[in-house]
């Protein structure tokens, strides 16, 4: 196997060595890498601050401390086979910004120090580590905006360091300007050829950083609810209520340009195509989508449609992140691991066997899309804004399926365009063994999706004995009265009051 192959699936670990948790040092461990292991991850990145690592009263410029933890968690992750990635993520944070990770870098003096640093660092990694296993980033996202071309020397030096002192070990080179594509195809690859090329991908921004605070006072910080795939039709709702004439703009040519698989297929293209013609091995140690302004589903989709694409281009790729709380699918309840499954499926990667078998699904306190099956389901959101469907493939008969969105605005599916859910076809029963249990629906920020339209539902107290609240019920004989033949769908527990026509319910599809 070749080296590089170690990277086709991977993880970023933020919040250990970059943007630690002080009452949490060392968040990630073994049952970790286990898990990463049974669902088909093959290496991890590991994002380091240069102030966590280094010291200025330490010989060899390296925290002792920090140092001992690092190579603890490089050997927990290599028990287990995977590849890590060392990432030099940030020069010292304090001295740059959210939007410039690599500020001190333009600074002479600081480059000094940070190319000495590097080699006391890689020395020891090239005494202590598996090359086979074991990859050296030495800068994540430089920037240098007024002059990205200054940063090609930099990191040529900088690699010359290295190599001195780390004969054996794969470096990771990048581009300027927080490297994306556009500036990836203009980097003239080293004469090192033991050098594997990173590009980060969060594509069509608008998208991806919807919403998020630490980008600046921009239109993208202040966006909620654009969607995935992007098209004139599916941006007009939101271009209308959007009064920033420039945001609106922004909203209407990212319709036009059309953002799916296809648009993803042509710009990814661009950077397997600078590979092909130099010969060099691809990465993509980023991508990823901000998930607490976006839709669940339209989250799901680009990260399937972007791991798609880049594995139809034979790139190697990480995932931002695993438990992260803007951008990951991973939790720990206790010992239990709680994942998004849509996500994992959406990565491509395998849910492990306990957890697939299971009939109680929880999400993150992100946004989820969970998805029952045909046996009786609990779907619990716990927090962010859910999809919740507890019939997947089915049609809900013979199941009872128990939905709690938590905090957030869920969406309820009691239907999708083909058919209406937990109708079991007798014309001459109600339903009552199989429906949907609606815990915690809030009418002023949740939605409950149904088949067809308004008129072929009817709305009554739960015929179920031990629960309180409301029924929802197709029309079966299409009457407009609610008797006896009307196939109960759903319980939405403790309302008394509803409306079909306000617009906390949706209708898909035609009846």
């Amino acid at each position: 196997m070749a080296r590089a192959d170690v990277l086709a699936r991977g993880v970023n670990l933020a919040n250990w060595f970059w943007y630690p948790d002080r009452s949490n040092p060392n968040p990630y461990g073994k049952r970790d890498f286990a898990l990463m292991k049974r669902m088909g991850i093959t290496y991890v990145r590991i994002p380091i601050d240069f102030s966590v690592l280094y010291s200025d009263t330490a010989p060899n410029r390296l925290n002792p401390q920090a140092l001992t933890r690092l190579n603890r968690a490089i050997a927990q992750a290599q028990a287990q086979k995977l590849g890590v990635v060392v990432d030099l993520h940030s020069t010292p944070l304090i001295d740059g910004s959210q939007n410039n990770y690599s500020a001190s870098l333009e600074n002479p003096q600081f480059r000094r120090m940070f190319t000495a640093f590097w080699r006391s660092l890689a020395a020891h990694l090239h005494k202590t580590t598996n090359p086979d296993l074991t990859f050296i980033q030495p800068m994540n996202e430089p920037v240098f905006r007024s002059d990205p071309k200054a940063w090609e020397p930099i990191q040529q030096s900088l690699f010359r360091s290295i190599r001195e002192v780390a004969p054996q070990h794969t470096l990771i080179a990048v581009s300027a300007f927080w490297q994306n594509i556009s500036t990836l195809v203009q980097l003239q690859p080293l004469p090192d050829p033991n050098v594997i090329y990173d590009f980060h991908f969060y594509e069509p921004f608008i998208f991806t950083h919807q919403g998020a605070s630490w980008i600046g006072d921009t239109f993208e910080s202040r966006l909620r609810n654009v969607p995935y795939p992007a098209s004139p039709n599916t941006v007009q709702p939101l271009a209308q209520q959007v009064g920033d004439p420039v945001a609106r703009a922004a909203i209407l040519d990212y319709g036009q340009q059309q953002w799916d698989i296809h648009k993803l297929r042509s710009r990814i293209g661009e950077a397997a195509q600078w590979a092909r013609q130099n010969g060099v091995t691809l990465i993509c140690t980023e991508f990823g989508v901000y998930a607490a302004n976006v839709s669940a589903l339209d989250r799901t989709r680009w990260l399937r449609d972007t791991r798609t694409v880049l594995e139809e281009f034979g790139i190697g790729w990480a995932s931002w992140g695993y438990v992260d709380s803007n951008f990951g699918f991973a939790e720990w309840q206790g010992n239990q691991p709680i994942l998004d499954r849509e996500i994992v499926k959406a990565l491509g990667l395998r849910l492990p066997p306990r957890l697939a078998k299971t009939d109680v699904l929880l999400g993150t306190r992100l946004g989820n899309v969970l998805v029952g099956d045909f046996r009786s389901n609990r779907l619990d959101g716990r927090g962010g804004n859910d999809i919740l469907n507890g019939v997947g493939d089915s049609t809900g008969r013979n199941s009872v399926d128990v939905l709690i969105g938590g905090t957030g605005r869920d969406r309820f599916w009691l239907g999708d365009a083909t058919m209406a859910f937990y109708d079991d076809g007798k014309l001459d029963q109600p339903g009552l063994r199989d429906y949907a249990l609606l815990k915690d629906f809030k009418p002023g920020e949740d939605t409950i999706q149904l088949h067809g339209n308004r008129s072929q539902y009817l709305l009554g107290a739960s015929p179920i004995r031990r629960i309180r609240g409301t029924g929802i019920f197709w029309d079966t004989n299409g009457n407009g009265a609610l008797d006896r033949q009307d196939e109960l769908i759903g319980i939405v527990e403790g309302t008394q009051r509803l409306n079909l026509g306000a617009s906390y319910f949706s209708y898909t599809g035609t009846g």
